[in-house]
């Protein structure tokens, strides 16, 4: 990802061609004392310099590019390993995007800014406020904050967060009508409850007051940049709550933050989403499944069915279209070879009714499991999810997280950002899940509208 420090190896300076010998020249007094004069000057200039790039007066530091340079090659030694929240030494599973991130982390995380603080002072580093969110709205809020994270690793900037509560929400703005920003019912706890945000990221909040860092209102046309002290920037996004394709990532004039976004859409725009998920907000033990529920044989294939209903007089009774998808999914299974005799169905609704039907169908038409997340019953600020709203759906999510074989929900053109978290995390375990499977393929998917 180049976000290393470059190294002048003593073999390149080995082999710059030595200077014959010079003849020794006599000085006299007058020219003696020249020369020592010359030699006084030119300590005192170097002397101020080094005082200046300090950041003595007030005056720019040294630069983050120099610091962190866009050129290849070596890990700056200086840097600590750093673990991530969600990090496991024995995972098998790795690949281009992730190890992007974990080498953005050594750059940019919390215990790296204090050192900078500490030491000399934070210089010429362009901070990004990602705002979150959750458990209400967490696919518009939570994919907001991807959407940032994305950006500040593609640019080399520094991602800070913000909880999007109903303060920030009326200053800074939302797409949104404003009946959002008004009784929000998430707050920080809330959040905490159902996940647990990577400790590494440093907090806009804490550090907004150490480097007088302030932000403006904000539109989903326009990013807004602010200048702090020490030729620091701050930087607001522009609104995005839905995962962005690379293609619709707008014009991205320095090439080398273009090479970056494309080696973290390598694995697709899915994947990359999922990713970031995984890594930077897993789920709390209170919302993890049970063993009975995402245990099961490691040749096991597993399904998730997210049935979304948007007007409150439809009951979820037609489960036709769902069902057809299964079917569908399954002959996808049948056409690479899959061995479809173990396998189970994650269902998610926001109706019981959907919910009995398709349990029913799943264990009189397949040889899969039917699995239902235990819920707590809540509803959310916008009858969203129905009954298992908030940390309810953090119980559905976390277990559909547990999915290796399709996705079955609203696609991408139905614009539902709570079916694309779950895609989200499909796509990443596809890969992460599958390790070593034979015919695994691409992931697969079949697309259901919202019942409207």
């Amino acid at each position: 990802p180049k976000y290393k420090m470059v190294e002048v190896t003593r073999s390149v300076l080995n082999s710059a061609p030595m200077a014959p010998p010079r003849r020794a020249r006599r000085f006299t007094p007058g020219k003696n004392r020249i020369f020592r004069t010359g030699i006084v000057l030119l300590l005192l200039m170097a002397i101020c310099n080094v005082w200046l790039n300090a950041g003595g007066g007030g005056s720019r530091g040294v630069s983050v590019e120099d610091i962190m340079p866009r050129s290849v090659p070596s890990i700056a030694d200086h840097v600590p390993p750093i673990q991530l929240i969600n990090d496991n030494p024995n995972r098998k599973h790795t690949s281009k995007p992730l190890e992007m991130l974990h080498e953005y982390q050594k750059f940019h995380s919390q215990q790296v800014l204090l050192e900078e603080h500490e030491n000399g002072g934070i210089h010429n580093r362009t901070f990004v406020v990602g705002f979150y969110a959750c458990p209400d709205a967490a696919g518009n809020r939570m994919h907001e904050f991807f959407n940032s994270m994305i950006i500040a690793m593609a640019h080399n900037y520094t991602i800070t967060w913000k909880f999007f509560d109903e303060w920030t929400c009326r200053n800074v703005g939302t797409n949104q009508p404003i009946k959002w920003c008004k009784f929000a019912v998430n707050s920080l706890e809330t959040c905490a409850a159902v996940v647990e945000r990577a400790s590494w990221i440093a907090s806009y909040d804490d550090w907004s007051g150490k480097l007088n860092m302030t932000f403006g209102a904000r539109s989903k046309l326009k990013e807004s940049y602010h200048y702090i002290p020490n030729d620091n920037k701050a930087w607001v996004p522009k609104e995005r709550n839905v995962p962005v394709p690379l293609v619709q990532q707008g014009q991205i004039k320095d090439p080398i933050a273009l090479e970056r976004l494309k080696e973290l859409y390598s694995l697709g725009t899915y994947y990359l989403y999922g990713m970031l998920f995984h890594e930077i907000f897993p789920f709390h033990d209170s919302v993890q499944p049970s063993a009975d529920l995402a245990g099961g044989d490691k040749d096991e294939i597993s399904i998730v069915v997210h049935s979304r209903h948007v007007k409150n007089h439809i009951d979820g009774t037609d489960v036709s279209k769902e069902t057809q998808c299964i079917q569908d999914i399954m002959k996808q299974h049948e056409t690479i070879g899959t061995n479809l005799d173990k396998c189970k169905i994650f269902l998610m609704s926001d109706r019981q009714t959907t919910l009995d039907g398709l349990e029913q169908w799943i264990t009189q038409h397949t040889k899969c499991r039917p699995m239902i997340a235990k819920h707590e019953r809540e509803k959310g600020k916008f009858n969203e999810h129905g009954p298992f709203a908030m940390k309810g759906f953090f119980q559905d999510l976390a277990l559909a997280a547990h999915t290796n074989g399709g996705f079955i929900g609203a696609l991408a053109e139905e614009k539902c950002s709570s079916a694309d978290l779950i895609r989200d995390l499909y796509e990443y375990n596809h890969f992460v899940l599958n390790d070593g499977r034979d015919n695994v393929g691409s992931p697969l998917h079949c697309g259901i509208p919202k019942h409207k």
